[in-house]
């Protein structure tokens, strides 16, 4: 690994990490002065949003994204996509999300309504313009734009929440710190994109057509990440289902503080390597990935209990055992973060979706059977089964086409240890210069 990509990754995760424990320290606050159903609530608002967003963008960001990397995508033609995009594809969003919100229950009121339609516009164009600049190689600005959102949402929270405001305006601060930085984004992506006047049309096909193959993958994957929250919050308590977005806490700082950082740098280097070099790397890369994984998983055994009920309090103390089996899940889904990466930029993203064609029924059957025994416990185990799933499958499409042996993909070796403890050691000398 160069020293740029390490020094990368480590911006890219200090970025992370800050934004995440600021939004993690909301949760806190959320769970402290509103109790577990405070935190049902909250959840059970976004996740419709939330999926509809996924399923409607299309997952052009992916295309955009794959297309400044290869230096391909004009100005002219990235304002053409962007005009498509507020002009037909959020329109028929904010349509659909008016229907259904007469579904859901904790939409009460105008303002509900506008807080749930508002996200949409919002949270589809925060994606275009964050993954473009990931496309131009401005990872600085990206890191900028993440932690920009979070500042700006948990100070806005934290106030409100001091005040005893209602949760619905703890929400009109999230989507505020996603306008701010969506607009950073966008003076940031202009100056990035190849300045001429060329309208490629073929080019927006292309970039369509590419996103739409990552897009399977990517709608069946929110699917596997929504259907239990969506089936609690149906069918359980907001009591239940705030116990259970606790105890994913503890796997998303494993996603979004090491697999996010990496996936987030590794993907536009991929896309430049050659066959060979890109397995070498993925392999390494994986095989790491894991070990990180499994160390916090031991560190969670032993203190997991101790954080839930000093951090959350008392009354989260159940959610010990869920959050073991999804931080198990998480790790079993480690070939996500970094093999999905390997063939989007082989130009091979529709191995995705076929790999999830499979494992989206396994996690709704399991969902189904396993949650009406064992409540929250029963949708962390159905998690766990589907990630088995998904890894097993993974590795096997990756080991055919890379031709690597699954040893060399899952088990770290003395070398790579000795690599990032130099990457690391180079890098903090670096920053005291």
């Amino acid at each position: 690994m160069s020293r740029s990509l390490i020094n990368d990754i480590f911006q890219t995760s200090i970025a992370k990490n800050s934004a995440f424990f600021l939004k993690i320290l909301v949760g806190v606050f959320i769970a402290r002065y509103y109790g577990p159903e405070g935190r049902g609530y909250l959840a059970a608002f976004l996740v419709i949003p939330e999926l509809m967003v996924i399923v409607g963008s299309l997952s052009i960001h992916e295309g955009i994204l794959y297309r400044l990397a290869k230096k391909t995508l004009s100005s002219k033609t990235f304002v053409l996509i962007m005009f498509f995009v507020v002009s037909v594809q959020i329109p028929i969003l904010l349509l659909i999300m008016y229907f259904l919100s007469g579904f859901v229950s904790n939409v009460d009121g105008m303002f509900d309504l506008f807080l749930f339609l508002f996200l949409i516009p919002v949270y589809v164009l925060q994606e275009i313009v964050r993954f473009s600049l990931r496309g131009v190689g401005k990872t600085k600005q990206y890191n900028v734009s993440v932690v920009l959102e979070i500042v700006v949402y948990s100070f806005v929270a934290a106030c409100l929440i001091y005040f005893h405001a209602d949760l619905k305006f703890v929400i009109a601060s999230l989507i505020l710190g996603s306008l701010l930085s969506t607009i950073y984004c966008y003076m940031h992506v202009k100056s990035g994109v190849i300045k001429n006047n060329i309208l490629n049309v073929s080019e927006i096909v292309n970039i369509y057509k590419y996103s739409l193959h990552v897009h399977i993958f990517r709608v069946l994957n929110a699917l596997q990440a929504k259907l239990p929250i969506l089936f609690i919050s149906f069918y359980m308590s907001l009591s239940e289902l705030g116990l259970f977005t606790v105890a994913a806490t503890f796997g998303l700082v494993l996603q979004m503080c090491i697999q996010g950082p990496v996936s987030i740098v590794i993907l536009p280097r991929l896309v430049e390597m050659g066959d060979f070099e890109a397995a070498e790397f993925t392999s390494k890369v994986t095989r790491l990935m894991f070990f990180v994984g499994l160390l916090f998983f031991l560190f969670m055994v032993v203190a997991g209990d101790f954080l839930l009920k000093v951090i959350f309090g008392e009354s989260f103390s159940d959610a010990y055992m869920v959050m073991l089996v999804l931080l198990l899940g998480m790790i079993m889904k480690t070939p996500m973060a970094t093999l999905n990466c390997y063939f989007k930029a082989r130009g091979n993203p529709e191995v995705l979706g076929s790999v999830s064609l499979f494992v989206t029924p396994v996690l709704i059957l399991s969902t189904i059977i396993l949650i009406p025994l064992f409540g929250i416990l029963g949708a962390a185990i159905s998690i766990f089964i589907s990630s088995i799933v998904f890894s097993v499958l993974m590795l096997r499409r990756y080991r055919l086409v890379s031709n690597k042996k699954l040893v060399d993909v899952i088990l770290v070796k003395m070398s790579d240890i000795r690599m990032i403890t130099n990457a690391v050691g180079n890098y903090f000398r670096c920053r005291k210069l």
